[in-house]
């Protein structure tokens, strides 16, 4: 098959190679298209010697600027280059943790290919940046992918930075200090497109206040529909803004108790509501089969208005109105709302109700709930809904307890085909070390699937070892 541009006249083979070097070999006799494959194989494994150097022009800072820091020992190096071997950013992740956490730093001998792999994870650029120091930026200055290890003021950063920087440096500065995070985002909001809007609108969701209701009210006149979906959905999540209001005043008017003490929703009241009500992101039709729309819309305002509105009205508990709920068929349909509405305004007191009275899982809950009645939360639920209980296990931001750590370990053991290596490398830091006394316990009965999980255990315990050596290293872990 003849190459595009082949037919061109043929490149001198001493035009690719600068300096004294050996000639390249003569291409064999062939057509065009042979003797250019060789003129390619041979130029290449020339420079993959190094016989092409960097060209940079007007070379400057020649020396690295000496460090404030100390290195970290040998022994904290060598089990990094043993992490890295392994390929498990997880484990590399806890590495950097404890590295800075020591206030130490990588050994210039790792630092090129820890920088290499920050140019692709951008989630641990910082930390990166942090552990490599000042040659760390140093060397940035040489190679355009190692940019981001240069450090860079805070203010510029927001207004010349890349969409990602200024993500993250958003969300740090919302973490650390508020106002100048929200005087930050309006001094640019009118420069911004609409994407880039919607984009910062979603990392404000995590630390909306009262004090951004007036500032998303003007929102929904943003010509973006997007922007103003977005806007309502930061609204919706203040328990005092005037949507929610809105929805908890509708709801108290539908609700309804009888002669005979029977609670009930009246939806006829729900004819003439307010046109602002359906622009807030509430659905007119439903689309499930046996869900009328007005019991659809009842189930949209629930789900959005602090379930603590029922308490008030009925006079009842937590847990006395789950079990109404449950013993009611018309008002059964209404528990998961509930459950989203205790989700949305991180209500523990109505997530312990839920433990309590409902068999459901209802995995937004879980967070909610103390640490030793989450575990049990998900270890009760792990056989009906495997995949849910793992999506959130794999989530958490601090180790699992021994318990649950045995528990998710003896599921994915029996089908070592699913849950392969990559699956136990992205959960590592989260499985306590001393499990691995019990991994010869965890063997799946079927002689198919006990094959596979011996490659897996072994590979599981060098990670696990791995685990106990760093935290042997950095005892401030």
């Amino acid at each position: 098959m003849a190459l595009l541009g082949t037919a061109k006249k043929p490149v001198q083979p001493e035009a690719l190679l600068q300096g004294e070097l050996p000639p390249l070999p003569a291409p064999a006799e062939g057509d065009t298209e042979d003797k250019y494959l060789q003129l390619a194989a041979a130029v290449f494994n020339y420079r993959q010697c190094g016989a092409l150097p960097l060209q940079v022009e007007n070379l400057h800072n020649m020396e690295a600027p000496p460090e404030e820091k100390a290195y970290c020992s040998s022994m904290q190096q060598a089990i990094l280059h043993e992490i890295l071997d392994t390929e498990t950013p997880a484990l590399l992740e806890l590495w950097l943790k404890a590295c800075w956490k020591s206030n130490v730093l990588v050994q210039p001998g790792l630092q090129p290919t820890l920088l290499d792999i920050a140019a692709k994870q951008n989630r641990l650029q910082k930390i990166i940046s942090i552990c490599c120091g000042k040659r760390g930026a140093w060397l940035g200055s040489f190679n355009s992918n190692w940019q981001f290890a240069t450090t860079t003021d805070g203010d510029d950063l927001w207004t010349t930075g890349t969409p990602d920087q200024r993500k993250k440096l958003l969300r740090l500065t919302l973490k650390q200090d508020g106002p100048t995070a929200r005087e930050m985002l309006r001094s640019t909001w009118p420069q911004e497109n609409a994407a880039t809007r919607v984009e910062f609108l979603k990392i404000l969701a995590d630390f909306v206040a009262p004090e951004d209701e007036t500032w998303l009210k003007g929102l929904l006149q943003d010509k973006s529909s997007k922007v103003k979906s977005e806007a309502w959905a930061l609204l919706k999540k203040l328990p005092q803004s005037f949507i929610t209001l809105q929805y908890k005043a509708i709801l108290q008017a539908a609700l309804q108790k009888d002669a005979k003490g029977v609670i009930n929703f009246n939806t006829s009241t729900l004819q003439q509501l307010n046109e602002q009500i359906f622009a807030s992101s509430i659905e007119k039709l439903s689309a499930t089969r046996g869900t009328s729309d007005e019991q659809f819309i009842l189930y949209q305002l629930m789900q959005h208005t602090p379930p603590a509105w029922l308490e008030e009205s009925l006079q009842l508990s937590a847990t006395e109105l789950l079990d109404l709920f449950k013993k009611e068929t018309q008002l059964k349909r209404f528990i998961p709302a509930l459950a989203d509405a205790t989700a949305n305004f991180k209500d523990t007191y109505w997530a312990l109700a839920f433990y309590e009275q409902v068999d459901d899982l209802f995995i937004g809950l879980a967070p909610l709930l103390p640490p030793d009645l989450q575990d049990k939360y998900l270890v009760t639920h792990l056989l009906k809904h495997p995949d849910a209980v793992l999506q959130h296990a794999s989530m958490r931001p601090k180790e699992w307890s021994y318990g649950l750590a045995l528990a998710l370990l003896k599921y994915t053991a029996q089908a070592p085909f699913r849950f392969n290596k990559g699956f136990y490398n992205g959960i590592i830091h989260l499985v306590p070390d001393a499990i691995v006394s019990d991994l010869p316990l965890l063997i799946p009965p079927d002689q198919y699937s006990r094959h596979n999980w011996y490659s897996l255990s072994d590979h599981l315990y060098r990670l696990l070892t791995l685990k106990t050596q760093l935290k042997l290293a950095f005892p401030n872990l």
